[in-house]
């Protein structure tokens, strides 16, 4: 999904399609969070399963969208 996110911000443009029509909800979740729990899963005696999301829902174009104000960078969307 991040490579998704980074070719759309890319100075020469998208050069693919975003998955679906781009409105489907999404939760990221901070690189450092994400760390964290891979240091903790580490320290577990018995099979888990964590839920890696962040706590905000965003349709995967908005999330694009702010990104791309955030790094300052025009965006198009296209979907299929």
């Amino acid at each position: 999904m991040a490579q998704v996110v980074v070719h759309c911000l890319r100075p020469q443009g998208w050069r693919g399609h975003i998955p679906g029509d781009g409105r489907y909800g999404i939760r990221p979740i901070y690189v450092e969070d994400m760390a964290q729990l891979f240091v903790d899963a580490v320290d577990q005696k018995a099979n888990t399963v964590l839920d890696a999301v962040g706590p905000e829902t965003f349709s995967f174009e908005e999330l694009v969208r702010l990104i791309a104000v955030q790094v300052g960078r025009p965006v198009r969307l296209f979907t299929c």
